[in-house]
């Protein structure tokens, strides 16, 4: 352990192709807004299922978008209420980048690219930026747990369910390429101690082991 809501969904795709210097290829960034973080994780099994197989998928939940727009006056979370970015890279990143937006287009009402190479990285600093976003509003838990990325939108339903029955919220993101999910607490930095439950195997910090 370490310190440190679909009436009508809409997806917006981005998707940016820069040259990558020294090895003749390109990297494509895509990013994609959804209703819930339980669409997005969805999404990503998908892009499993199409054996299509990104350098990096990182899914945010609305409550980190929400966050790191506070702090970075930036306006994520009125996008959707989760975002996933991946990034393919070598000689076919354009074709498997392409490949992604096609299957995530059949998630999502509305689709948009770009070749804006400035956007890709304002979306990738989002990311870098989560817990220093979190750290502003309190003291932080994060906590590990990995699941099979066929399992990650039952994952992260069960870390809705544990919110809601703890009456607490918690803070997510995924590096969904791999399975492994981010659950994280935000607590008063004044009140000592952590919650019972999230040392409770099959609570907060743990919602694998409901799976």
């Amino acid at each position: 352990m370490r310190r440190a809501g679909r009436a009508l969904a809409l997806t917006t795709v981005i998707l940016s192709v820069a040259a990558l210097s020294g090895c003749g290829g390109s990297a494509g960034t895509v990013a994609a807004y959804f209703d819930t973080f339980a669409e997005g994780a969805e999404a990503v099994s998908a892009l499993t299922a199409a054996h299509v197989e990104p350098a990096m998928a990182e899914l945010l939940d609305g409550p980190v978008l929400a966050a790191v727009d506070a702090a970075q006056n930036t306006d994520l979370r009125s996008r959707g209420g989760a975002l996933l970015l991946l990034q393919c890279d070598g000689r076919a990143a354009e074709a498997e980048a392409e490949a992604a937006v096609r299957l995530l287009r059949k998630h999502g009402a509305s689709v948009e690219t770009t070749t804006d190479p400035v956007e890709a990285d304002r979306l990738l600093t989002a990311r870098r930026l989560v817990l220093p976003s979190l750290e502003r509003l309190g003291r932080v838990l994060i906590e590990d747990i990995a699941v099979p990325r066929a399992q990650l939108a039952p994952a992260v339903r069960e870390i809705a369910v544990i919110a809601e029955r703890h009456d607490v919220r918690i803070f997510t993101f995924a590096h969904a390429a791999d399975g492994n999910l981010h659950p994280i607490l935000v607590l008063d930095p004044d009140s000592p101690g952590v919650p019972e439950a999230a040392f409770d195997p099959h609570q907060i910090l743990n919602p694998g082991k409901a799976l």
